[in-house]
């Protein structure tokens, strides 16, 4: 019985550990105004496609290639004055990057903002808002993604990554 007692014992703090750490978060916001949003036309799961880059135009680490522009879309956004978007990275690399989950390796996607390039921190951290001033009820906010040298010796392979957006109206 002094056996059963004592194991219990040191049960319980793992046991409590356990719960602590399967804690979902949700987070959402109610408002009285939304815009349809779209990412170059597309509602529902956007792609955006780079053009092919060579090895050679990645050669050293900082360089890019193939810069892509694409848009984030807000229609049917009535009486709001202003959206800011807020863009969460997946998979971020230590360079702030969008990290690529192909197979061609140190190369990543970088995200641009009106010729700045984003830096995510962390792994989801979420970017400091863009803003965009809404007339007639609709903007857009116009972004770039290219291949970023995460460093030297990119080899060849496929590209992908991820990023989530989220927006918030005024």
């Amino acid at each position: 019985m002094k056996y059963v007692i004592l194991a219990s014992l040191f049960a319980l703090p793992i046991a409590s550990y356990a719960q602590q750490s399967n804690v979902i978060t949700f987070k959402g916001q109610v408002d009285d105004v939304t815009c349809t949003v779209t990412v170059n036309g597309t509602a529902s799961t956007p792609i955006i496609l780079l053009q092919t880059a060579k090895t050679s135009n990645l050669a050293a680490a900082g360089n890019t290639a193939m810069p892509t522009e694409f848009d984030l879309q807000l229609t049917d956004c009535g009486a709001a004055k202003t959206a800011t978007a807020q863009l969460i990275g997946n998979n971020v690399t230590t360079k702030g990057n969008l990290g690529n989950t192909g197979t061609a390796t140190n190369v990543s996607i970088q995200i641009v903002d009106n010729g700045t390039p984003i830096t995510f921190v962390g792994s989801t951290a979420v970017q400091a808002g863009i803003d965009t001033a809404l007339a007639s009820g609709s903007g857009t906010i116009p972004l770039v993604a290219q291949y970023y040298a995460e460093a030297t010796g990119v080899t060849a392979g496929t590209v992908q990554a991820t990023m989530q957006y989220a927006v918030t109206y005024k």
